[in-house]
């Protein structure tokens, strides 16, 4: 969408919200808050729509690159650190996912109930059907001693997976959306950054009181808990959206701002990690101010790479972009068996070349097999 499209959109949302808010006489009653909405929520053009299918991909494909690399990881090996450096830079990958779902969810208004029956629609049925795949997986392994009649309990009570934790994670940020709409699309800008200030400072105080022994309560005494942990990242994909426009045009800034937070987070892991004697993943933690940066970095450059499928939109992007959940679900199927049945369970050698060969492999197999599945048109829902 141009420039002119946008301010004819501007316009049109403006005069609408003045003659909803004007009385039989003419007297107008808009609020300040309706004429900041008008004015801040910036439609996304062709070009940052496409800009997000590649971000979800992407985000994607880190997912599996981050859980490869972390194979290495928890032993001071030859191999330590490819996994570091890895890890470093691939530990914005959820909160990736995380923005997305805040620039597409809280910039515009939806009824309540129409917001849960379709979001949950689309979530549960997922979240069931993956819950039950690895306990079934688990059974058939001989790894799982829990009675069948068990299982749904046991879904109940956590994840069924390690990586599944996301799609309970994400149960309860829908829950929230609704109401964090309401703050975002009724704040000012300054108090949409003051929101994000105040979630990053939380955030960042709740890492470091976990690194104390014992740890320390105050971020929960103080009530500061509310603002920390993954909710705000989906504030932050909406504040970043209404802003990509003039975001994009410091791309360089973002680029070097990546490699620099990326690189803290893999020199301070391995600080904590020699002074501890043990691998140390307190900086691979999503509160950790230097994730925060590397995500707001690649979600500025890499939704820029939109404009690049803006004339020629491609099918196959939006078709794996569709596929990115059902990827994310089965990718640690694909990644068991081929890490078994390649070097029976082993480390990868070579990591720094053999983890993204190996991690693309795992992508583009998972992927297959997706994109097969969903040609089904009745288990697109589902997977």
């Amino acid at each position: 969408m141009g420039s002119k499209q946008q301010n004819l959109y501007r316009s049109t949302v403006a005069n609408s919200q003045y003659f909803s808010n004007t009385d039989v006489a003419g007297a107008s009653h808009v609020s300040p808050s309706t004429r900041r909405q008008a004015a801040a929520v910036i439609p996304l053009s062709d070009a940052d729509s496409a800009g997000l299918n590649v971000l979800r991909v992407v985000a994607c494909f880190m997912v599996i690159f981050l859980h490869v690399a972390a194979v290495g990881f928890h032993d001071f090996i030859p191999g330590w650190w490819a996994s570091n450096v890895y890890d470093s830079v691939l530990r914005s990958c959820v909160p990736l996912f995380l923005m997305i779902t805040g620039a597409l969810l809280l910039r515009k208004e939806e009824g309540l109930w129409s917001f849960f029956t379709r979001r949950f629609s689309r979530v549960v049925p997922p979240f069931l059907f993956w819950s039950f795949s690895y306990l079934s997986w688990r059974h058939w392994q001989g790894t799982l001693s829990i009675e069948w009649y068990r299982w749904p309990l046991t879904i109940l009570e956590g994840p069924t997976a390690h990586h599944l934790w996301y799609l309970y994670a994400l149960l309860g940020i829908y829950a929230a959306i609704p109401f964090l709409r309401k703050i975002y699309l009724h704040a000012t800008l300054s108090e949409r950054y003051a929101f994000l200030l105040l979630w990053a400072v939380a955030s960042t105080w709740q890492l470091a009181e976990s690194a104390q022994e014992p740890p320390s309560p105050l971020v929960d005494i103080y009530q500061f808990s509310f603002f920390a942990g993954l909710i705000g990242y989906v504030f932050l994909g909406a504040v970043i959206a209404d802003l990509l426009g003039r975001l994009q045009r410091q791309r360089i800034g973002f680029l070097l701002l990546f490699i620099l937070s990326s690189a803290l987070t893999a020199i301070s892991t391995y600080a904590l990690s020699t002074s501890s004697g043990v691998p140390n993943t307190l900086m691979y933690s999503f509160q950790s101010p230097f994730v925060m940066a590397a995500g707001i970095s690649l979600f500025v450059l890499l939704t820029r790479i939109g404009q690049y499928f803006q004339k020629t939109p491609t099918k196959w992007l939006q078709q794996l972009s569709g596929a990115t959940l059902g990827i994310y679900g089965i990718h640690v199927f694909v990644l068991e068996i081929l890490h078994t049945r390649w070097i029976n369970g082993e480390l990868l050698p070579a990591p720094w070349l053999s983890i993204p060969i190996f991690s693309l492999v795992v992508f583009i197999v998972s992927a297959a097999v997706i994109l097969i599945v969903r040609r089904a048109s009745w288990l697109r829902g589902i997977i």
